[in-house]
Protein backbone atom coordinates (compact mmCIF):
# COMPACT_ATOMS: atom_id res chain seq x y z
CA UNK A 1 0.00 0.00 0.00
CA UNK A 2 1.52 3.08 -1.45
CA UNK A 3 -0.58 5.37 0.90
CA UNK A 4 -1.42 7.47 -2.21
CA UNK A 5 2.49 8.71 -2.63
CA UNK A 6 3.92 7.15 -6.15
CA UNK A 7 5.24 10.22 -8.03
CA UNK A 8 7.42 13.08 -7.80
CA UNK A 9 3.95 15.71 -7.53
CA UNK A 10 2.84 13.72 -5.01
CA UNK A 11 5.75 13.34 -2.90
CA UNK A 12 6.51 16.95 -2.99
CA UNK A 13 2.81 18.42 -2.54
CA UNK A 14 3.17 16.13 1.00
CA UNK A 15 5.59 18.57 1.58
CA UNK A 16 3.78 21.34 2.04
CA UNK A 17 4.23 22.81 5.77
CA UNK A 18 7.24 20.72 6.38
CA UNK A 19 11.10 21.04 6.52
CA UNK A 20 12.91 18.35 4.16
CA UNK A 21 16.46 17.57 3.59
CA UNK A 22 17.07 16.28 0.10
CA UNK A 23 20.42 14.62 0.04
CA UNK A 24 22.24 14.02 -3.55
CA UNK A 25 25.30 13.21 -4.89
CA UNK A 26 25.21 14.96 -7.78
CA UNK A 27 24.72 18.60 -7.98
CA UNK A 28 22.63 19.23 -10.98
CA UNK A 29 19.68 16.72 -9.53
CA UNK A 30 18.28 19.53 -6.65
CA UNK A 31 18.05 21.89 -10.07
CA UNK A 32 16.37 18.90 -12.05
CA UNK A 33 14.08 18.42 -9.78
CA UNK A 34 13.24 22.00 -9.38
CA UNK A 35 12.80 22.39 -12.80
CA UNK A 36 11.29 19.35 -13.46
CA UNK A 37 8.46 19.04 -10.81
CA UNK A 38 9.00 21.32 -7.74
CA UNK A 39 7.91 24.92 -10.10
CA UNK A 40 5.48 23.08 -12.39
CA UNK A 41 4.02 21.26 -9.15
CA UNK A 42 3.49 24.41 -6.66
CA UNK A 43 3.58 27.49 -9.59
CA UNK A 44 5.68 30.37 -9.65
CA UNK A 45 3.74 32.44 -7.46
CA UNK A 46 4.36 30.44 -4.68
CA UNK A 47 8.10 29.44 -4.56
CA UNK A 48 11.38 31.81 -3.52
CA UNK A 49 14.56 30.56 -4.67
CA UNK A 50 17.24 31.10 -2.10
CA UNK A 51 20.91 30.85 -2.95
CA UNK A 52 23.72 31.20 -0.49
CA UNK A 53 26.40 30.89 -3.33
CA UNK A 54 27.24 32.62 -7.22
CA UNK A 55 28.24 29.57 -8.03
CA UNK A 56 25.22 27.77 -7.18
CA UNK A 57 23.04 30.66 -8.49
CA UNK A 58 25.23 30.13 -12.07
CA UNK A 59 24.53 26.26 -12.56
CA UNK A 60 20.68 27.05 -12.05
CA UNK A 61 21.16 30.04 -14.70
CA UNK A 62 22.74 27.55 -17.33
CA UNK A 63 20.16 24.28 -16.97
CA UNK A 64 17.71 27.03 -17.15
CA UNK A 65 18.78 28.69 -20.05
CA UNK A 66 19.35 25.65 -21.78
CA UNK A 67 15.63 24.04 -21.02
CA UNK A 68 14.72 27.74 -22.34
CA UNK A 69 12.81 28.38 -18.96
CA UNK A 70 12.13 32.08 -18.08
CA UNK A 71 13.03 33.27 -14.93
CA UNK A 72 10.08 34.82 -13.67
CA UNK A 73 10.11 33.22 -10.08
CA UNK A 74 11.48 35.18 -6.95
CA UNK A 75 14.95 35.33 -6.24
CA UNK A 76 16.63 35.82 -2.93
CA UNK A 77 20.64 35.60 -2.82
CA UNK A 78 21.99 35.42 0.67
CA UNK A 79 25.84 34.57 -0.21
CA UNK A 80 27.82 32.80 2.42
CA UNK A 81 30.80 34.70 1.40
CA UNK A 82 31.25 38.24 -0.17
CA UNK A 83 34.43 39.02 -2.28
CA UNK A 84 36.63 37.21 -0.22
CA UNK A 85 35.84 36.87 2.57
CA UNK A 86 33.45 34.71 4.33
CA UNK A 87 30.27 36.23 5.90
CA UNK A 88 29.64 34.87 10.21
CA UNK A 89 27.14 31.95 9.70
CA UNK A 90 25.41 34.10 12.08
CA UNK A 91 24.59 36.71 9.58
CA UNK A 92 23.75 34.73 6.62
CA UNK A 93 20.95 32.60 8.95
CA UNK A 94 19.69 35.99 10.32
CA UNK A 95 19.18 37.22 7.01
CA UNK A 96 17.44 34.16 6.40
CA UNK A 97 15.64 34.15 9.02
CA UNK A 98 13.66 37.80 7.82
CA UNK A 99 13.57 36.65 4.43
CA UNK A 100 11.17 33.46 5.92
CA UNK A 101 9.59 35.90 8.39
CA UNK A 102 8.83 38.32 5.65
CA UNK A 103 7.41 35.81 2.83
CA UNK A 104 6.78 32.39 5.44
CA UNK A 105 3.65 31.72 3.21
CA UNK A 106 5.66 31.04 0.58
CA UNK A 107 7.58 27.65 -0.17
CA UNK A 108 11.70 28.19 0.58
CA UNK A 109 14.48 26.25 -1.51
CA UNK A 110 17.43 26.65 -1.20
CA UNK A 111 20.15 25.97 -2.99
CA UNK A 112 24.01 26.06 -1.54
CA UNK A 113 23.77 24.30 1.87
CA UNK A 114 26.62 22.09 0.96
CA UNK A 115 28.69 25.22 0.76
CA UNK A 116 27.29 26.54 4.51
CA UNK A 117 28.07 22.87 5.88
CA UNK A 118 31.51 23.00 4.33
CA UNK A 119 32.59 26.63 5.29
CA UNK A 120 30.63 26.52 8.84
CA UNK A 121 30.44 22.98 10.02
CA UNK A 122 28.78 22.16 13.48
CA UNK A 123 28.93 25.45 14.58
CA UNK A 124 26.75 26.17 11.29
CA UNK A 125 24.28 23.40 11.88
CA UNK A 126 24.13 24.56 15.46
CA UNK A 127 22.98 28.04 14.46
CA UNK A 128 20.78 26.71 11.62
CA UNK A 129 19.36 24.52 14.35
CA UNK A 130 18.67 28.00 16.50
CA UNK A 131 17.15 29.45 13.45
CA UNK A 132 14.58 26.61 13.27
CA UNK A 133 13.54 27.18 16.87
CA UNK A 134 12.84 30.79 15.86
CA UNK A 135 10.63 29.85 12.66
CA UNK A 136 6.94 29.54 12.53
CA UNK A 137 6.08 25.49 12.63
CA UNK A 138 4.47 25.45 9.00
CA UNK A 139 7.20 27.31 7.15
CA UNK A 140 7.99 24.88 4.14
CA UNK A 141 11.72 24.26 3.46
CA UNK A 142 13.65 22.30 0.80
CA UNK A 143 17.54 22.28 1.54
CA UNK A 144 19.74 20.66 -0.42
CA UNK A 145 23.16 18.81 0.83
CA UNK A 146 25.75 16.98 -0.97
CA UNK A 147 25.92 13.36 0.34
CA UNK A 148 29.02 12.83 2.72
CA UNK A 149 30.05 16.63 2.60
CA UNK A 150 29.72 16.86 6.53
CA UNK A 151 31.33 14.84 9.01
CA UNK A 152 29.63 12.04 11.23
CA UNK A 153 28.26 13.77 13.74
CA UNK A 154 26.95 16.89 12.09
CA UNK A 155 25.17 14.69 9.81
CA UNK A 156 23.84 12.46 11.87
CA UNK A 157 22.59 15.75 14.42
CA UNK A 158 21.08 17.38 11.13
CA UNK A 159 18.47 14.65 11.03
CA UNK A 160 16.75 16.13 13.86
CA UNK A 161 16.38 19.00 12.78
CA UNK A 162 14.13 17.89 9.61
CA UNK A 163 10.93 16.28 9.32
CA UNK A 164 11.88 14.40 6.03
CA UNK A 165 15.43 13.51 5.23
CA UNK A 166 15.64 11.91 1.46
CA UNK A 167 19.04 10.58 -0.24
CA UNK A 168 18.96 10.23 -4.07
CA UNK A 169 22.63 8.51 -5.29
CA UNK A 170 23.64 7.27 -8.37
CA UNK A 171 23.17 3.86 -9.25
CA UNK A 172 27.14 3.00 -10.21
CA UNK A 173 26.72 0.20 -12.65
CA UNK A 174 23.86 2.70 -14.75
CA UNK A 175 24.86 6.35 -14.32
CA UNK A 176 21.14 7.58 -15.74
CA UNK A 177 19.88 5.54 -13.08
CA UNK A 178 18.94 7.15 -9.34
CA UNK A 179 17.87 5.63 -5.92
CA UNK A 180 15.52 7.73 -4.41
CA UNK A 181 15.20 6.62 -0.16
CA UNK A 182 13.02 8.36 2.65
CA UNK A 183 15.65 7.87 5.32
CA UNK A 184 13.78 9.46 7.86
CA UNK A 185 10.39 10.66 8.08
CA UNK A 186 7.87 12.39 10.79
CA UNK A 187 5.13 11.85 8.30
CA UNK A 188 3.72 8.38 8.47
CA UNK A 189 2.79 8.48 4.22
CA UNK A 190 6.27 8.68 3.86
CA UNK A 191 7.72 6.06 6.09
CA UNK A 192 9.92 3.74 4.35
CA UNK A 193 9.47 5.11 0.67
CA UNK A 194 12.18 3.75 -1.75
CA UNK A 195 12.28 4.43 -5.19
CA UNK A 196 14.13 4.72 -9.03
CA UNK A 197 14.63 7.43 -11.20
CA UNK A 198 15.78 7.46 -14.63
CA UNK A 199 16.95 10.33 -16.35
CA UNK A 200 17.43 12.03 -19.86
CA UNK A 201 20.33 14.22 -20.23
CA UNK A 202 18.31 17.06 -17.86
CA UNK A 203 15.54 15.79 -17.44
CA UNK A 204 14.07 13.51 -15.18
CA UNK A 205 12.29 10.49 -17.57
CA UNK A 206 10.70 8.49 -15.22
CA UNK A 207 10.07 7.45 -11.17
CA UNK A 208 8.55 5.54 -9.31
CA UNK A 209 7.83 5.49 -5.50
CA UNK A 210 6.95 2.40 -3.68
CA UNK A 211 7.10 1.21 0.04
CA UNK A 212 10.02 -0.71 1.22
CA UNK A 213 8.00 -4.09 1.39
CA UNK A 214 6.42 -4.10 -1.85
CA UNK A 215 10.24 -3.89 -3.17
CA UNK A 216 11.03 -7.13 -1.10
Amino acid sequence: MNNGISTLGEFFSSLKGFRTLVKVDNPVIPVMLTLNHIIPKFGRDEIILVFLTRKDRRLFKIIREQFGIECDIEIREIFVHKDRDVVPSKIVLEKLRRLINEKGDKIMVIFGFPTFVFFYGQEGVMNLSILFDLIPDDVTLINFCLIDIADQATTTYQKSLYDVLVSIKRVEEHPDRYVFEVEHSALQQLTNKIGYMITEGFLIKEFTIKSREEYI
